[in-house]
């Protein structure tokens, strides 16, 4: 298990697998044991888990720890809550498979380290847009399927984007980074969009059928010249 600012995340062989999406939040005034400090201070005790249900038996746990402290002077406040903003900022290389998907999502940030999201990464969650990293190199099968993002800007290291990576989003428009290394798109990968005109990177060299496919206004695809 790995730290992030707000976040845990789990990992597995330089490979990010999960998250625990419900967070325990206790908010309470802690008499301040410090040399030379004798006023009170206010602490938040964060802690994570993989269901509702064990959010709340955490919560009930360290609440009756916090009772029995006597240099607890007083508990301001405590909730529980599923995480639906993401930031992901841990060093490593790639997202699994499934980690982050049925989750509702509805943003995420990227670290600057990830090169790969693979298949389903983020499949069916409520996402309206993203930033994807400057450093990413590949789109796994399904990785955004069924979000709800409008638009999408395709970075320059990025050499493939697998089958249905954004099908059934809501999608307006797709551009691509100017010294674009793209050369595959999978079948179906932008299917069933709002798409109407698309320019594709010089270097594509595989375009899978219905990569394109219920796009109802699309009038035109081109490709960029070299």
């Amino acid at each position: 298990m790995e730290n992030s600012k707000d976040f845990e995340f789990d990992v597995k062989d330089g490979v990010i697998i999960g998250s625990k999406p419900f967070k325990v939040e206790i908010e309470y005034i802690e008499r301040n044991l410090e040399a030379n400090k004798a006023e009170d201070k206010k602490v938040v005790l964060k802690k994570y888990a993989y269901t509702e249900e064990e959010a709340l038996k955490t919560l009930k746990s360290e609440l009756e720890k916090l009772s029995k402290n006597k240099n607890v002077t007083n508990i301001l406040g405590y909730a529980t809550h599923k995480i639906t903003d993401l930031k992901i900022t841990v060093p490593n290389t790639s997202i699994g498979d499934g980690a982050f998907a049925n989750r509702e999502l509805t943003s995420v940030e990227f670290g600057d380290k990830i090169s790969i999201i693979s298949r389903n990464s983020f499949a069916n969650n409520n996402l309206r847009s993203i930033v994807l990293p400057e450093v990413l190199g590949v789109v796994g099968h399904n990785a955004f399927e069924n979000n709800k993002l409008v638009e999408v800007y395709i970075p320059s290291k990025v050499t493939s984007i697998d089958a249905e990576a954004f099908k059934n989003n809501r999608l307006k428009e797709v551009t691509f980074a100017p010294d674009s290394a793209l050369t595959y798109i999978g079948e179906g990968a932008f299917a069933e969009n709002d798409l109407t005109t698309v320019v594709l990177p010089a270097g594509v060299t595989r375009i899978k059928p219905m990569a394109f496919d219920e796009n109802t206004e699309v009038q035109k695809l081109t490709s960029k010249h070299r």
